[in-house]
């Protein structure tokens, strides 16, 4: 359950920023130029002061917090809704209602209430045929209270009205972004623009540093604004312009989406780069045919995936709706869907994968989150390519000769319509960043690595043939008996990594910088190593670049490639 309700609150966020999508999608770079670093968190406004007297809107039977402010009723046939504002904690106005209801003759119903401890809670609550919902969100020192009584069924916590998101030229409005974002995407329709983007710097200093550029800007901040623990939305003006900036903290990165509305001085526009993410494979999770502006975002078991369609959204729904169970997901019927957004929730064992659609402008925003263990299952390789790594080679009991190295083999042939796959063809996670991406025992035949930053990732028994890893840097990365033939590692970094039992042949390795590599067991067979400038290698049993064993020449493979 609160698993379930980790992962809602970046859902309501996002209901409440409102649709973020719009026009042709287009893929900007980040502004080179350096954004000033945060110093300090702007203070929060102070609470607005209780009223002397309670208010009058509401049932008598649905207590109020004392110090309530900006209550408002709205009621409809069968159907009442409170909301107001109470400057108490989250744990105050838990404990109140727990208390209070129950003396206005309310029954608490524990089991399927959810507290998230000074974050949120759904409290339920049944009387004489009615139900009951009180929803509390801690924001920036208020706790804004929701209550929803239905007389039969279930009652459920109206959601906010979502805000109508943004638009205009990417840098029209001038709009900054973090200097290190990356897969940063802009959506354009009319005076509409969302742009989107992955930081790696903490949600605290995100909020900092717009609260800190868009005043100079020529924004003005608003104090609506709501901040949590793991999201935040952020208002900002500019005369009849408004511009929505929503965070939200998962994976090891923070996901941030601007939306604009209104027509404002243009600025000079950012210029466009291409997008970091890639295929998402692990877990399995389908995209649409025509989606653009993909990013995926992995830190172990959970994985954020983000990307724009031109398709309608219940289009899009159908495709989730028929494609997630072939690949083991079972639908969830407790799923939202309205006029212009969507939640469906899916269930794979302990795992749950949450898609929300949001639709504005001509274009669907679809955002995927994952979270919990998924098994994947490697797919096959085409007919006549390797299907595992080949056996270990073992080392000869001590002082015993080692057997003859095998003669050195010519290199795969060059593919074929037929045959091997062509480089670059597969997976795409150029310029991608990732924290433990866990590849094991995966079909990665020719996928393509460039420029990518990824932090001890597995690729444990990974099939990698003819995959590229040109500029890559690769911090202790674990390819520990994973096929690498003809694999190109050229002109990148890589820091400690394991490929002991692998097999590397024919791979390629120049211009590189290697430090505390482990080649242990590993197959280099006619490797090429030009220019490679490496320190702290471990050899224990490699088959050398000219095919000679390590242990049969003084230990290592210096001066054998």
């Amino acid at each position: 359950m609160n698993k379930r309700y980790l992962i809602l609150s970046v859902v309501l966020i996002v209901l409440l920023a409102g649709a973020c999508g719009g026009g042709e999608a287009t893929q900007p770079t980040q502004q080179a130029a350096p954004q000033p670093q945060p110093t300090a968190v702007p203070p929060t406004a102070p609470p607005e002061a209780p009223p002397t007297a309670p208010p009058e809107a509401g049932r008598s039977d649905i207590p109020q917090m004392a110090d309530a402010t900006e209550v408002a009723t709205t009621e409809t046939e069968g159907s009442i809704s409170i909301t107001y504002k109470s400057a108490s904690a989250l744990d105050a106005v838990i404990t109140f209602y727990q208390s209070e209801m129950a003396t206005q003759g309310w029954t608490y119903q524990a089991e399927v209430s959810s507290i998230v401890s000074g974050v949120n809670a759904v409290l339920y609550f049944t009387k004489a045929g009615e139900e009951a919902a009180v929803s509390l969100t801690s924001v920036g020192g208020v706790t804004m209270v929701v209550i929803a009584i239905q007389a039969g069924g279930t009652a459920q916590p109206p959601a906010p009205e979502p805000t109508a998101p943004t638009g205009g030229e990417a840098g029209q409005p001038d709009i900054p972004v973090m200097a290190d974002a990356t897969g940063l995407t802009t959506a354009l329709s009319g005076d509409e623009t969302a742009i989107t983007y992955n930081s790696a710097s903490a949600m605290d200093d995100i909020i900092t540093f717009y609260e800190t550029e868009m005043p100079l800007r020529g924004w003005s901040y608003d104090d609506s604004s709501i901040v949590s623990g793991v999201s935040a939305v952020l208002y900002f003006t500019q005369g009849d312009a408004e511009a929505t900036v929503t965070l939200t903290s998962m994976a090891g990165a923070t996901v941030v989406v601007i939306a604009v509305e209104g027509e404002i001085t243009a600025q000079p526009p950012v210029e466009p780069t291409a997008p970091s993410g890639g295929e998402p494979g692990q877990p399995d999770i389908p995209v649409t045919a025509d989606a653009s502006g993909l990013t995926t975002v992995v830190s172990g078991d959970e994985t954020a995936i983000t990307y724009n369609s031109a398709s309608a959204m219940d289009d899009i729904i159908a495709f989730y709706e028929t494609e997630m169970p072939p690949r083991g997901w079972s639908y969830d019927d407790s799923s939202i869907v309205s006029g212009v957004s969507a939640v469906l929730y899916f269930s794979q064992g302990d795992a749950e994968a949450i898609v929300t659609l949001t639709s504005m402008g001509g274009t669907t925003v679809v955002a995927i989150a994952v979270v919990g263990e998924v098994t994947v299952q490697p797919t096959a390789p085409p007919a006549g390519e390797p299907t595992a790594a080949p056996p270990e080679p073992t080392a000869p009991p001590a002082g015993e000769p080692t057997a003859a190295p095998p003669e050195p083999t010519a290199p795969p042939a060059e593919p074929t319509a037929a045959g091997p796959c062509e480089r670059g063809s597969g997976a795409n996670y150029v310029g991608a960043q990732l924290v433990q991406p866990n590849f094991q025992g995966q079909d990665l035949q020719c996928a393509d690595f460039s420029s990518s930053e990824l932090f001890q990732p597995n690729f444990i028994n990974a099939n990698l043939f003819r995959a590229i890893f040109d500029g890559a840097e690769v911090e202790q990365g674990n390819f520990s008996g994973a096929y690498l033939g003809e694999v190109r590692f050229d002109l990148g970094e890589y820091h400690g990594p394991n490929f002991s039992g692998a097999n590397l042949s024919w791979a390629t390795f120049i211009n590189v910088q290697m430090t505390d590599p482990n080649f242990s067991n590993a197959n280099l067979n006619g490797a090429n190593f030009s220019g490679l400038v490496m320190t702290g290698a471990i050899w224990n049993n490699t088959i050398c670049p000219d095919g000679q064993n390590s242990n049969d020449v003084g230990g290592s493979c210096e001066g054998h490639y």
